[in-house]
């Protein structure tokens, strides 16, 4: 699935010069992972509004974080892919994850593109530790990831909402994609 899905998002996660202008404002003075990450996630999550645009492909397919940006709104792939792009601008990675709001709706033991959502896994610095992280998981390879909602805008940064805790997820990493 993360191999199937890696050229829809090819190069619409690249910073292009007015998103590194905008994540740099934002994390100026930060040195603190979760502070950058903090700064950028609650952007996303109250500065650009939400709007699905799922036509065809669009379904999958997020815009260009670019497009996202100047436009100010997207779905969630596209303020997924705008959050990553931002944190990727401060040095921080991130990747999607396909998620259901159902708890349940996607099954560890049947991957498959069953997911009626997106939201970003922000990769936790090796080493790293804070009180402020809540919504972690640990791949196979022993990454971690702070797992976010950029839609969901009542949501503190770090925490999950209710009805995606529980459940899994399919993080999109290429070939290193997992449940």
């Amino acid at each position: 699935i993360g191999e199937w899905y890696a050229p829809l998002i090819k190069g619409r996660i690249e910073p292009p010069p007015e998103i590194t202008a905008k994540a740099q404002q934002l994390t100026a003075g930060k040195t603190d992972f979760y502070d950058k990450a903090e700064a950028i996630g609650e952007f996303v999550q109250k500065q650009v509004r939400y709007f699905a645009v799922e036509l065809g492909i669009g379904g999958y397919q997020p815009h260009a974080a670019g497009d996202i940006f100047h436009n100010m709104y997207g779905d969630c792939k596209d303020k997924a892919t705008l959050t990553a792009a931002m944190l990727s601008a401060v040095g921080v990675h991130a990747a999607l994850m396909m998620v259901d709001t159902h708890r349940g709706g996607v099954d560890a033991d049947a991957p498959s593109l069953w997911g009626n959502h997106m939201i970003a896994a922000i990769e936790i610095p090796k080493g790293y530790e804070s009180p402020k992280l809540h919504s972690v998981v640990t791949t196979s390879s022993g990454r971690r990831y702070l797992i976010f909602d950029p839609t969901w805008d009542y949501t503190p940064f770090g925490q999950l909402e209710h009805n995606l805790q529980g459940g899994y997820g399919v993080l999109l990493e290429g070939p290193d994609s997992q449940i």
